[in-house]
C-alpha cells in the first residue's frame, strides 16, 4: 500500500467519525496545508502571514473533517482533496496598538 493509500484509509475512516484516523491525517499532511496558507498570506501582503497561515489551516482541518464523507466521491488524491477545499475567508490578527504609535 502507498501513501496515497494509507492517506485515503484515513480519510475514509474520518468519514465514519474515527478522530485517531483523522488526526493521522492531520499530522501527515498539516505541513503541506500549512506551507500552502502561508505562500497566499504572503501572497495578499497580510502583516502577520504566519499567525494568518495558522488560523487558515486550522480552518482548512475543521471543514476536511466536516467534509470527510464526500471526499471518496471526489476522484482526487488525499492531498489534492485537501488542497481544494474552498479556502475560508481568515481576517488578519489585530494589530498590537502600542503607546509610541498614539502619542
Amino acid at each position: 500500500m502507498d501513501r496515497v493509500d494509507d492517506l485515503a484509509e484515513l480519510l475514509a475512516a474520518a468519514a465514519r467519525g474515527n478522530r485517531a484516523a483523522f488526526r493521522r491525517f492531520y499530522d501527515a499532511t498539516s505541513t503541506r496545508a500549512y506551507r500552502l496558507e502561508l505562500v497566499r498570506a504572503r501572497a495578499r501582503g497580510v502583516a502577520h502571514p504566519h499567525a494568518v497561515a495558522e488560523r487558515a489551516t486550522a480552518d482548512r482541518f475543521l471543514r476536511a473533517w466536516q467534509a470527510s464523507p464526500e471526499y471518496a466521491a471526489s476522484g482526487l488524491s488525499p492531498l489534492a482533496w485537501l488542497l481544494a477545499l474552498p479556502a475560508a475567508p481568515v481576517p488578519e490578527p489585530a494589530q498590537a496598538c502600542s503607546l509610541e504609535a498614539i502619542a
